[in-house]
């Protein structure tokens, strides 16, 4: 299973429509069917707010949207961390 962040959609959705692009869009239906593109609710709010048409997408393709965890925090702030460490120590 793979999880899609919010930017992720968004940009795919932005960059990518189904009228110029049908085959990705008829994978990516396939896969959210086959449950193995997820997305968190979080995130699945996120693309709300920013494009609603998205959202609309999503819904009628039936995504499943994960719960945020505990497990799944302390995934994201050791993510987070990372991220931030090579930021300073990269520059």
């Amino acid at each position: 299973m793979q999880v899609f962040d919010a930017s992720s959609m968004i940009y795919a959705w932005d960059n990518y429509p189904a009228g110029q692009f049908p085959g990705l869009w008829e994978w990516m239906a396939s896969q959210i069917e086959a449950k193995q593109l997820v997305m968190s609710s979080v995130a699945f709010e996120e693309v709300g707010h920013k494009t609603p048409d998205c959202r609309e997408w999503l819904k009628e393709n039936n995504l499943e949207q994960l719960a945020i965890s505990n497990a799944i925090l302390q995934d994201a702030k050791r993510i987070k961390g990372i991220r931030n460490y090579k930021s300073t120590v990269l520059g």
